[in-house]
């Protein structure tokens, strides 16, 4: 294991003993799968937080970058009843425990049962992992759980960043048409335009289940999604790196009951003019990625897709997460939002130099951010206005003169 095993006693259960242990090997890595789904079904856990997502992470992302593999397991009496799974990177004075998964969209928590004895196996993961590094990097975990309470309890300084995220919480409305009514969206042009589209062909929602369908709309998702940015002068790395594009090919050819990654596609005949790639986890359907054909783009054919995904989730009983970029149509679907942190925490007190250089980093940004809102409010509600009436006034100054 390249770790000797850690146990600690359980006081609700005399006699046993709960086991930690730590996997560095991609065999045992895939030996988990069954024991780790189960758990994270038990979790009603996220779709990143799933075997598959971790593997292709670390196929894809983690493992070219020249992290090594760090999974933390806690058994009771044999069951698993507790997992972190992260992996280690060294950098030049310390060592950096990331989450297994892709890091820009991983909405992450630790994997723990439910029980009296939750409270101790967390701590013992976290026990654990201070042992394996002295700087933990969390993309975004979400306030209230497991995760996030152990970081403001334990580390010994984190520097954090908060986001807010938009979602569709359905409590309480019986359909779909009840939620719509709550939301500040107007639908009435939606009918309108299902009905322009459907005197050209036959309109239909779809969820590709598939392989190789799934694939197919993949790649021609983010074929039109790189399009777009290109139109837009939008600088994407993760669209144009390689890497991204086979982590998600690689969830694409999974089957649906083992990859979390779900493909919705709006076809019109056999044409694709819509697509939207998410992954379902537990109780949440989490969108990533919406594209849409440009040829099309006056009938707002995402629009539509995105009403067909989201009536797609009220009848399933998930909420649907946009995530935390700041689009405003997201805040026109949505009845709430959820507090998300990006956290730099220290684990030991040797890891404390590198927060506060994320720290400071991070000071730095949000100045930045600040000053150029501050100077676009400048520019905007002070010097422009008063720009334009001196050139209406020279203009109207000019106009006399050479009328005399």
């Amino acid at each position: 294991m390249g770790e000797r095993d850690m146990v600690t006693a359980l006081p609700d259960a005399p006699g046993r003993d709960l086991t930690l242990a730590m996997i560095a090997d991609e065999a045992g890595f895939a030996a988990l799968q069954p024991e780790w789904d189960a758990l994270a079904t038990q979790m009603r856990a996220r779709g990143c937080l799933r075997h598959a997502w971790a593997l292709a992470g670390w196929m894809h992302s983690m493992k070219p970058r020249g992290g090594r593999l760090c999974i933390i397991t806690a058994r009771d009496s044999g069951a698993l009843v507790g997992l972190w799974p992260l992996a280690r990177f060294q950098h030049r004075f310390h060592r950096e425990l990331r989450p297994l998964g892709w890091d820009a969209w991983d909405v992450v928590d630790l994997l723990v049962a439910p029980g009296p004895a939750q409270a101790i196996i967390v701590d013992a993961l976290w026990t654990a992992a201070c042992r394996q590094g002295q700087v933990l990097y969390v993309p975004y975990v979400q306030a209230g759980s497991l995760l996030a309470d152990c970081i403001n309890a334990r580390a010994a300084w984190t520097a954090r960043d908060p986001f807010r995220t938009y979602v569709a919480d359905f409590q309480g409305h019986v359909d779909f048409a009840s939620y719509g009514r709550s939301i500040t969206r107007s639908g009435s042009k939606d009918g309108p335009r299902r009905r322009r589209l459907g005197k050209l062909g036959a309109l239909r929602f779809r969820h590709e289940t598939d392989p190789a369908r799934r694939l197919a709309v993949l790649r021609w998702a983010l074929a039109q999604k790189l399009a777009w940015a290109q139109r837009r002068g939008v600088r994407s790395e993760a669209i144009t790196d390689q890497r991204f594009t086979a982590f998600l090919e690689s969830l694409a050819a999974g089957s649906p009951e083992q990859s979390p990654l779900r493909v919705f596609s709006l076809c019109l005949d056999d044409q694709v003019i819509a697509a939207d790639i998410a992954t379902l986890g537990g109780s949440v359907l989490d969108s990533h990625i919406i594209a849409f054909d440009h040829d099309w783009a006056r009938h707002s054919p995402g629009s539509l897709l995105q009403g067909d995904v989201l009536r797609w989730a009220q009848e399933r009983g998930l909420a649907f997460d946009f995530g935390v970029t700041e689009d405003a149509y997201k805040a026109e679907w949505c009845n709430s939002r959820v507090v998300m942190t990006r956290h730099v925490a220290a684990l030991t007190p040797g890891g404390l130099a590198a927060v506060a250089w994320h720290w400071r980093l991070l000071c730095y940004r949000r100045l930045r951010s600040r000053y150029r809102r501050a100077l676009g409010w400048v520019v905007s509600r002070l010097i422009k206005p008063r720009a334009v009436s001196l050139v209406k006034r020279l203009r109207v100054r000019a106009g006399v003169t050479y009328q005399q």
